[in-house]
C-alpha cells in the first residue's frame, strides 16, 4: 500500500486545480466507505463515486482530517493548520513546521494528510 500512498502524494502535487478522481483515490485510500455507485448514462455501467468533494472544498477536507486523525491533545492525538495555500498535519507533542504548498488550501490539506498517515491508520 505504501505504493499507492505514494502515487496519491505524486497525483496530488501534480494537481493545478479541484480533481474528481482524485477525490475518488482518497476516499478509496482513506473512507472506502463513502463511495457508492452511480449509474453512467454514456457507459450504461455502474461506476464508483463519491459526493465528497475533497480537493475543492475546505470543509470536505476538513472533514476527512477529523475522520482519519483524532483531534485534540494526548497520546494517539493530532493537530492540523491550513492557510491560503499550505497545511500541516501532525501528532500531538511533536510539532512540525514541514508545510506542505498546493494552488488551493483543500489541496494542501489533503496533501498534509496524506503524508502523515501510515498503513495502520486505514
Amino acid at each position: 500500500m505504501t505504493g499507492e500512498r505514494d502515487e496519491l502524494i505524486a497525483r496530488l502535487e501534480a494537481l493545478s486545480g479541484p480533481d474528481r478522481e482524485v477525490d475518488l483515490a482518497l476516499a478509496r485510500h482513506l473512507v472506502p466507505d463513502v463511495i457508492v455507485l452511480r449509474y453512467d448514462s454514456v457507459t450504461k455501467r455502474n461506476e464508483a463515486y463519491t459526493h465528497w468533494q475533497y480537493t475543492e472544498s475546505i470543509d470536505a477536507a476538513v472533514a476527512l482530517v477529523e475522520r482519519v486523525k483524532p483531534i485534540g491533545t494526548g497520546p494517539g492525538k493530532w493537530h492540523w493548520y491550513v492557510d491560503d495555500r499550505s497545511a500541516a498535519v501532525w501528532p500531538d507533542g511533536i510539532y512540525d513546521e514541514s508545510a506542505v504548498q498546493a494552488v488551493n488550501p483543500a489541496i494542501a490539506l489533503c496533501l498534509a494528510l496524506i503524508r502523515s498517515t501510515t498503513e495502520s491508520d486505514k
